[in-house]
C-alpha cells in the first residue's frame, strides 16, 4: 500500500566508497567508478548538461518550470552542473525541479570530502569555482538516508528532490512530465536493475516530444530498451576520447501538457496551517489573500510562544511514523526554528520500550538515549536537532507579502461560474477566487461537517523561572519545559480536553502546570502569561491534507463496493483542505504546506503519491463505507 510498506527500518544503508584519489571515488558493491578518471565534473558537463542541450532550452524558457529526472545521484555532480547553469540562464519566477533516485546514497563525510577537491573556489578546472556556494548548500540540507523523498530548497528557484528508493519502486512514483532524463547508474553489466527494459517503458510515459534523454552507456541493452520504449536513439562522440554516448527523444510527437497556471490563492485561516500554505504559495509567486475570523493572525493554539518540533516515531516504521519524519526533516533543512534539541521522556513503560526500539534505528547524531533532564532515574530519548519554533517570527516575512483581512467569518461556500465565492454570515460577498484553501479547525463550512474533526483544547502558560536548575533544550514528558526565550521566558504545557471549543485561560489550569513544573523542576516561579486554543484533530490523529471530494460522488461510489472500480477521482475543484494538525502544526505544517502548493501547481511530488490517501480528505468516509 505504501513505500514503507517493506522496509525493515528507517533508514537505507549507505555506499560504500573506497578512494582512489581526492576526486576518484569508487563502489564496492558495484566494482565500479563513478566517473571518468580524467575529471569527474568535465565529463558530467558532456555527457548529460550539453547533450541535453541545457544551455539552448534555459535561454529561452518558456514554461513555468523544468523538471530533470536522474537515475543514481551519487555526489551530485549532475544536479550541481545543471543548478549553477540554472543559476546563470533562468528566467525570473521559473522553478528548476531535479529529482534524482538513489538506493545506496554517499555518506555526509564522503560527500564533504569529494566537494572539498572538486568544488572550492580555488578549483582551476573552468567554472568550478561557481559551484562552491552550491555544494555548500547541499552539504548543509544532506539528509539522513530515510526511505522515500527529500525536496531539498537548494534556492527559491531550485528543488532538488531526493528519491532514496530502489529504482523500481521509485519510478512509479514519479507524476508529472519529465523534461530530461539523466540515466547515469553504475554499468548495466554490475548494475541491470538501474536498465531494465521497464525503467525505459516509464520514461517513455512520462515524456513528451521535447523531453530529451542522454547517456553515457551504449551497451546493446540500454539500446534495445530505449528502442522497444519508443525513443529515437542517436550516438554521439563520447568524453575524453570515449567513441560513442547515446541521446534520445520520443518517436511520437506528444505534446507537453499545458497546464492552466494558479495566480491567486485565497486562504481561510490564519494559523500555523494557513501560513505555511501561504509560505509555499508565495515562493511560486502565487499572490495570496488570507481571511481570519479573529482580530489577528496566529491566535487560538497558534499563538503559543513555544511550539514544539521533533518528529513522532514508532518502534515499527509505518505510514504515520514515516511521514512525521519526513516532515520534520523538511523543516530541519530550512531552519526556521531553534535546533536546541528535545528531549521525549517516558511516563510508561511501553513508552519506553518504544524508543529504546527508536534508537536502534538512528545515529547518535539524530537520536540517542541519555537520563532524562526531569527525573535522572529514567531514560529519556534525546534529539540534537529538533527544537522549538516561534510561529511569530518564523511567518514574519509572509505576513509581510500576503492580503490579510482579519475579524472576518467565513460563513458559506458557493461555487459560481466556476469560480467560489466566500460569504459572510448576513450573505454578503466577502471574496471569490478560483482557487481556495480551507485551512481553519474544526468549522461550520458543508464542505469540511463530512470530516467530524475533533476539537480539542489546550493549554500553556509562560513563566520566569529565578532560581533552580536551568534547561537548555525541550523537555517533554508528563509537563513540557521549554528553554529560556530571548526576553528570558519559559514555555511549560500543557493541559488537554476533548470535544472543547473554549479559548479561554483558566487559574485552574494554570495551577496544574504550575504543580506539575514544580515537581520536577522546583524552585521560584513566576507566571507571566497564559495561552489557550483549540486543535483541530482527525480520528486518526494525521493531518488532513488535500483536494476536497464531492461528498455525494464519494458515498456513492464507496457504496459501489466494487473491488475492480476506478480510483477514486472526483474533487470539487480548486478547493483544498489542510487541517487537523493537533499538537503537531510546527513541525507537520510545512510539508504539508509544500505538498498543497505543488498540486495547485502541477509539480512533482513532495512526498510518496501513495500517501495522498491516508491523508486526504476521503479517507474516513471510504474506510466507514466500503466493508
Amino acid at each position: 500500500m505504501s513505500l514503507i510498506s517493506s522496509q525493515t527500518g528507517y533508514l537505507l544503508e549507505h555506499a560504500l566508497i573506497d578512494w582512489h584519489d581526492e576526486s576518484s571515488p569508487w563502489s564496492e558493491a558495484f566494482a565500479d567508478i563513478y566517473w571518468h578518471r580524467e575529471g569527474g565534473l568535465a565529463e558530467k558537463q558532456h555527457v548529460f548538461i550539453e547533450a541535453n542541450h541545457l544551455r539552448e532550452r534555459w535561454s529561452d524558457l518558456q514554461q513555468p518550470q523544468f523538471n530533470i529526472l536522474e537515475t543514481g545521484f551519487g555526489f551530485g555532480l549532475n544536479f550541481l552542473l545543471a543548478a549553477r547553469l540554472w543559476q546563470e540562464l533562468a528566467p525570473p519566477g521559473k522553478l528548476l525541479h531535479y529529482q534524482a533516485i538513489e538506493y545506496a546514497p554517499v555518506t555526509l563525510t564522503d560527500l564533504a570530502r569529494l566537494y572539498a577537491s572538486l568544488c572550492p573556489p580555488t578549483n582551476t578546472e573552468p567554472g568550478a569555482g561557481q559551484l562552491h556556494d552550491l555544494a555548500q548548500r547541499l552539504e548543509s540540507r544532506y539528509p539522513l538516508p530515510t526511505h522515500g523523498m527529500h525536496p531539498l530548497w537548494i534556492t527559491d528557484t531550485i528543488c532538488l528532490n531526493l528519491i532514496y528508493l530502489d529504482v523500481s519502486v521509485a519510478m512509479p512514483l514519479i507524476t508529472e512530465p519529465v523534461d530530461a532524463f539523466f540515466l547515469d547508474g553504475f554499468s548495466p553489466a554490475q548494475n541491470e536493475a538501474m536498465w531494465d527494459p521497464a525503467l525505459f517503458s516509464q520514461c517513455a510515459q512520462l515524456s513528451h516530444q521535447q523531453t530529451t534523454v542522454s547517456t553515457y552507456s551504449v551497451a546493446g541493452k540500454v539500446k534495445r530498451g530505449l528502442k522497444a520504449a519508443g525513443f529515437d536513439i542517436k550516438k554521439i562522440p563520447g568524453f575524453a576520447g570515449k567513441a560513442e554516448m547515446l541521446t534520445a527523444c520520443l518517436s511520437s510527437a506528444v505534446p507537453r501538457p499545458q497546464r492552466r497556471r494558479t495566480s491567486r490563492v485565497v486562504i481561510i485561516g490564519a494559523g500555523l496551517a494557513g501560513l505555511n500554505c501561504a509560505a509555499a504559495l508565495l515562493r511560486r509567486g502565487i499572490e495570496v489573500e488570507i481571511i481570519e475570523a479573529q482580530d489577528q493572525p496566529l491566535m487560538g493554539a497558534s499563538s503559543i510562544p513555544q511550539l514544539a518540533v521533533y518528529p513522532q516515531l514508532a518502534a515499527v516504521p509505518d505510514n504515520r511514523a514515516c511521514f512525521s519524519l519526513a516532515a520534520f526533516q523538511y523543516l530541519a533543512q530550512q531552519g526556521d526554528y531553534h535546533a536546541c534539541g528535545f528531549d521525549l521522556t517516558p511516563d510508561t513503560a511501553a513508552l519506553q520500550e518504544r524508543l529504546n526500539k527508536i534508537d536502534g534505528y538512528f545515529p547518535n547524531s539524530f537520536a540517542h538515549l541519555r537520563p532524562s533532564l526531569l527525573d535522572p532515574a529514567i531514560v529519556s530519548l534525546h534529539f540534537p536537532t529538533a527544537g522549538w519554533l516561534s510561529a511569530k517570527d518564523a511567518f514574519s516575512a509572509t505576513l509581510q507579502h500576503i492580503t490579510l483581512r482579519t475579524s472576518t467569518h467565513v460563513a458559506s461556500l458557493q461555487r459560481i461560474n466556476e469560480e467560489w465565492r466566500l460569504t459572510d454570515a448576513v450573505g454578503q460577498c466577502i471574496t471569490t477566487a478560483d482557487t481556495v484553501i480551507i485551512a481553519t479547525g474544526a468549522n461550520a463550512l458543508a464542505q469540511t461537517q463530512p470530516l467530524n474533526l475533533n476539537s480539542n483544547r489546550g493549554q500553556a502558560i509562560q513563566v520566569r523561572r529565578n532560581e533552580g536548575r536551568s534547561i537548555e533544550t525541550v523537555v517533554s514528558g508528563p509537563v513540557s519545559v521549554f528553554p529560556a526565550d530571548a526576553e528570558g521566558l519559559q514555555t511549560v504545557s500543557g493541559t488537554h480536553q476533548r470535544n472543547s471549543n473554549s479559548n479561554a485561560t483558566t487559574s485552574a489550569d494554570t495551577a496544574e502546570l504550575l504543580a506539575r513544573l514544580q515537581q520536577f523542576l522546583p524552585g521560584e516561579v513566576q507566571p507571566t502569561s497564559a495561552h489557550a486554543g483549540v486543535r483541530a484533530a482527525s480520528r486518526d490523529r494525521l493531518p488532513v491534507v488535500g483536494p476536497i471530494p464531492d461528498w455525494t460522488v464519494l458515498a456513492n461510489w464507496c457504496q459501489q463496493q466494487a473491488r475492480a472500480q476506478p480510483a477514486f477521482t472526483a474533487y470539487q475543484p480548486g478547493l483544498y483542505l489542510c487541517t487537523a494538525m493537533g499538537s503537531h502544526g510546527a513541525t507537520h505544517g510545512p510539508l504539508c504546506g509544500e505538498h498543497l502548493a505543488r498540486l495547485i501547481n502541477h509539480e512533482p511530488a513532495a512526498f510518496d503519491p501513495q500517501w495522498h490517501a491516508f491523508l486526504g480528505a476521503e479517507r474516513f468516509m471510504i474506510r466507514d463505507l466500503v466493508s
